[in-house]
């Protein structure tokens, strides 16, 4: 199967969050004989409650759309590199 055989992409999400702040992490990893290359994500999260303030991924402010307590984050992801989402509530 592709797996076996190093023909797969595995992309990881974690998260860490408090009142204030939604602090997300993506990464990927792939197999050997995985062809990779970057990767346009739109990153949707559904229920913020609160308003949001500000998002930066990898420490640049970005712009992001939000809509009836769903936003959506656009970010390029790497082989090898890893993400870091970061949305500051009101």
């Amino acid at each position: 199967n592709a797996f076996e055989k190093g023909e797969y992409e595995i992309i990881n999400f974690s998260n860490n969050s408090n009142e204030k702040t939604v602090s997300l992490t993506v990464q990927t990893e792939t197999g050997k004989s995985f062809p990779t290359a970057k990767k346009n994500i739109t990153l949707v999260l559904h229920n913020l409650n609160d308003k949001i303030k500000k998002v930066t991924v990898d420490g640049k402010d970005i712009v992001s759309i939000s809509k009836d307590k769903t936003i959506e984050i656009p970010l390029v992801s790497k082989k090898g590199i890893t993400n870091t989402i970061v949305i500051q509530l009101k």
